[in-house]
């Protein structure tokens, strides 16, 4: 934590005005939401566990909330992702784009899943409970969870105290 507050990192300060943290799962349409709560410059892949090992205090008095995905959409998506190299927003990696330059079937994606541990994988292809879990007890760090499409309305009601409409 010291040294990456020495390099640099913090908490943005359209977080902190909010008091919120959106912990951003990626495939999760994450970007939508991280835009509407605090524009364009703050669109992060961090998990609660980078948040907690920043700033503790900050982590535990504000509100947090995550949203995930049914894991077989959030797979084909990720999927689509690799084999894309990303979209027009998001591009993956070169270190990524020439480790999965082989990946042209699910069973290759899976082979390639499967032989690497979390931190040696991009963002997109992390599962999601690293996001918002403690690694060893597996205990959820985030406040509030939602499941797309499943919650669309309980996430809604959560989000307009903040003032946020409509998502796209």
């Amino acid at each position: 934590p010291c040294a990456m507050r020495l390099l640099g990192h913090r908490i943005p300060a359209a977080m902190r005005a909010r008091n919120l943290i959106f912990v951003h799962v990626p495939r999760v349409a994450g970007t939508s939401i991280t835009r509407a709560l605090y524009g364009e410059g703050c669109i992060h892949h961090y998990s609660m566990r980078y948040y907690r090992a920043l700033d503790p205090g900050f982590a535990q008095s504000a509100d947090s909330f995550a949203v995930l995905r049914d894991p077989f959409e959030r797979f084909a998506s990720a999927y689509a992702f690799v084999r894309a190299g990303g979209t027009g927003l998001s591009r993956l990696s070169d270190v990524f784009l020439r480790q999965t330059a082989d990946v042209v079937s699910v069973d290759d994606y899976l082979c390639f899943l499967e032989g690497h541990g979390p931190l040696d994988l991009d963002f997109v292809m992390r599962p999601q409970s690293w996001f918002v879990c403690d690694p060893v007890t597996q205990a959820c760090l985030v406040k509030n969870l939602f499941v797309l499409d499943e919650d669309s309305g309980a996430l809604s009601a959560y989000l307009e105290p903040h003032k946020i409409g409509a998502l796209p």
